[in-house]
């Protein structure tokens, strides 16, 4: 079962003596763990399968609130994978041409550009990560495997000992961090390989032509 934000604080606490006057950036420092490690992971827990409708002309269209990072984009109309561009390689191609949409590029973390440009309505399916939600009731619980956890406490407690100075403690917590991750990271690429069920769909919001 998960621990939740201040019994992983209060951990971090133990660890560095007892200094229960460090409890509030205890939280930071976990949570700073908990935001690194699945900056870097591709956990299956941040992964998202939706879907949404193109709009006639529409060639611009506003990501999840919770996006990441993309994995593919899909036109299931054409049932055709997508082909990603730059932003600079999608700016060379003519918007004047219409149709299915057989590429597209990302503005940020915000904006997805489909080319050609829609001529009706086409459903796209979109496969991404996305930002898991920060700790930050002393309640709440994190959603990686139990087995992460070590890692997301071995992480704030280099923090800690960064903050107080204590620069080998610091390293290693770190490279107990470091090996809890090697030990897990080839389980984690079997579970992905695995993993491709869709969940609710989210939607988007269309934007306007650019």
């Amino acid at each position: 079962m998960a621990s939740s934000l201040l019994v992983m604080a209060n951990e971090v606490i133990y660890t560095i003596g007892a200094r229960s006057d460090l409890l509030t950036l205890a939280k930071t420092w976990v949570n700073r763990s908990y935001q690194r490690l699945q900056d870097t992971i591709e956990f299956p827990e941040s992964h998202v399968v939706t879907t949404f409708n193109t709009s006639a002309t529409v060639n611009s269209y506003s990501a999840p609130a919770d996006f990441f990072s993309i994995i593919s984009l899909r036109n299931n109309e054409i049932e055709r994978r997508m082909s990603q561009v730059s932003v600079p390689g999608y700016e060379r191609l003519s918007l004047l041409q219409s149709g299915s949409p057989t590429a597209y590029a990302l503005r940020g973390r915000s904006a997805i550009l489909v080319w050609k440009v829609p001529d009706a309505i086409e459903e796209l399916q979109l496969n991404y990560r996305k930002n898991l939600t920060p700790l930050s009731a002393d309640g709440d619980l994190h959603v990686l495997p139990g087995a992460w956890e070590e890692a997301i406490v071995y992480g704030a407690t280099s923090y800690a000992f960064e903050y107080l100075n204590e620069i080998e403690r610091a390293r290693q917590a770190r490279a107990s961090m470091r090996a809890i991750i090697g030990q897990l990271s080839d389980r984690l690429v079997l579970d992905l390989s695995d993993r491709d069920e869709p969940l609710a769909p989210i939607g988007l919001q269309t934007g306007v032509v650019s």
